[in-house]
This record gives structure tokens, C-alpha cells and sequence, in this order.
């Protein structure tokens, strides 16, 4: 799968969590999913930065 199709995907994926948020957080909050509390920042951003951090300066 060419990475420009997989960055597609994935861009899309988060546009339609993002719009259907009023959706399904009220429903995950009343089966006792508190979604407020989890880290979201550190998923979005912070783990990706870290990740390709590292990617590019390990040396092999």
C-alpha cells in the first residue's frame, strides 16, 4: 500500500471521528468510557513526534 494512500486513510479516519464526536462521546460516556480523561494530546501528537524523533536520529 503507497504511503500517500495510508496518509489518506488516516486523515479521513480522524476528519469523521472529529465530526461525528457529538455522536459517539455522549454514548461511550454512558456505558462509563470517560473519553475526557484519556490523553488524546499524547496520542496525537506527542507519540508521533517522539516516534519519528527517534526514527531519525537512531543510528544504526
Amino acid at each position: 500500500m503507497p504511503a500517500s494512500l495510508v496518509v489518506w486513510i488516516l486523515s479521513a479516519l480522524l476528519i469523521v471521528g472529529v465530526l461525528t464526536q457529538r455522536w459517539w462521546e455522549p454514548r461511550l460516556a454512558a456505558r462509563g468510557i470517560p473519553m475526557r480523561q484519556w490523553p488524546w494530546r499524547w496520542w496525537l501528537v506527542g507519540y508521533p513526534g517522539t516516534a519519528l524523533r527517534i526514527w531519525t536520529t537512531w543510528r544504526h
